[in-house]
C-alpha cells in the first residue's frame, strides 16, 4: 500500500474525511477512557484518536504502513502533549517489544490494516 500514487496521496484524504466527525468523537472517547501510561496503537492512520487519549496517556508508539497517513497525523502530534513515536511499518513487523498488550478496537478497518482478504474475513 505504500508504494502506489493512490495509497500515498489520495487514501489518506479520503480517510482522513470519512473516518471523522463528531459521531465517531463519542466513540473514540468511550473506547479510549480507560487506557494510560504506554500505548501502541497499530493502524494510527492520520491520528484521529490521539485527541480522545486521557491525560494518564504518556507515550504513543504509534504504527502505521502508509507513509500518506503519517504525513497528515504529523499536524496532530506536533499539537499533543503526548509524547507520540511515529513507525511508518506493517504492523506484522513490530521492532519493539510489548509486554502487555490490551486491544481496543477502535475504528480500524482492514482496508487500513491491508491484511490479506483471508485474514479479514477469518
Amino acid at each position: 500500500m505504500s508504494g502506489s500514487i493512490y495509497s500515498r496521496f489520495v487514501f489518506p484524504y479520503l480517510c482522513e474525511f470519512f473516518m471523522s466527525g463528531d459521531s465517531l468523537n463519542g466513540f473514540r472517547q468511550d473506547a479510549l477512557l480507560k487506557t494510560g501510561g504506554a500505548v501502541l496503537e497499530i493502524g494510527f492512520g492520520t491520528g484521529l484518536n490521539l485527541p480522545h487519549y486521557p491525560d494518564k496517556v504518556q507515550q504513543i508508539d504509534a504504527v502505521d504502513v502508509n507513509p500518506g497517513m503519517s504525513h497528515l497525523a504529523r499536524k496532530r502530534i506536533e499539537k499533543s502533549e503526548i509524547s507520540v513515536t511515529n513507525y511508518i511499518l506493517s504492523g506484522e513487523n513490530l521492532p519493539m517489544r510489548i509486554q502487555v498488550m490490551i486491544v481496543l478496537p477502535v475504528l480500524l478497518p482492514c482496508a487500513v490494516l491491508r491484511m490479506s482478504r483471508r485474514r479479514c474475513l477469518k
